[in-house]
């Protein structure tokens, strides 16, 4: 938890926002509670909310807030996708071939009973 709010708080500071990195743990940690529960796909529109609630809360206008958001949103996830991406090429399934994995165990559990 702690590399990752050190992540965030780099983005912070890359995107020139004054906040020390406390204030910026802070930020990441309502983020991390807020998605902690199931809402939309890859969080998008909660994440974002969130960071700009996190952000107005500590006295940054609301367009710029708005604008990080989406900005750490991009920086921290895309790297993710690209790895998951790669892994999941080297493995040589595709994600039909993992989608219909998984619906096939259930269906056939379903269909013994």
């Amino acid at each position: 938890m702690i590399l990752q709010a050190l992540a965030f708080w780099f983005v912070m500071k890359a995107y020139a926002l004054p906040f020390g990195f406390w204030m910026g743990a802070a930020v990441f940690l309502i983020v991390r509670l807020g998605t902690a529960i199931p809402n939309a796909p890859a969080n998008v529109g909660t994440f974002q909310f969130l960071v700009v609630a996190g952000l107005t809360f500590f006295g940054l206008d609301k367009p710029a807030a708005a604008a990080f958001s989406i900005a750490v949103f991009l920086v921290l996830t895309i790297p993710l996708w690209l790895i998951g991406s790669f892994a999941l090429s080297r493995t040589g399934l595709t994600l039909n071939d993992i989608r219909l994995g998984v619906k096939g165990p259930a269906t056939a559990a379903v269909e013994v009973q």
